[in-house]
């Protein structure tokens, strides 16, 4: 069995999420450090709101390859097992990721919780 297939479902949507992004990024020559720490202080916020449990089995945030465009991307799994994307944003420098995520799970748990 490979590493990756011991993944939980989660890390693994992760992982090809963000394999598409960091291999351009290393095609382009461009410095893949902000990605590390931009995905690294996304998901300690979602953790912090959600919970370690709720986030780790349920919900992803991070960078998203589209069009040769970067994205802030908030999924959710679904009831079939497998995420689906909710939200993104266009990412900038100047995104307040916090604040957009924490509109989007109002946003969505509101709803969820109906």
């Amino acid at each position: 069995m490979h590493v990756f297939d011991s993944l939980s479902d989660r890390k693994r949507y992760g992982s090809h999420r963000r394999a598409d992004l960091l291999s351009k990024l290393l095609k382009d020559k461009k410095d893949v450090v902000w990605m590390y720490s931009y995905e690294v202080d996304v998901e300690k916020y979602l953790k912090r709101k959600l919970g370690y449990a709720e986030w780790d089995s349920n919900w992803d945030v991070g960078l998203h390859l589209k069009d040769d465009d970067v994205y802030l991307m908030l999924s959710k799994k679904n009831k079939l097992g497998s995420f689906q994307e909710l939200e993104k944003v266009k990412y900038s420098k100047d995104l307040d990721a916090a604040t957009w995520i924490l509109d989007c799970l109002i946003m969505h748990k509101a709803h969820l919780d109906r």
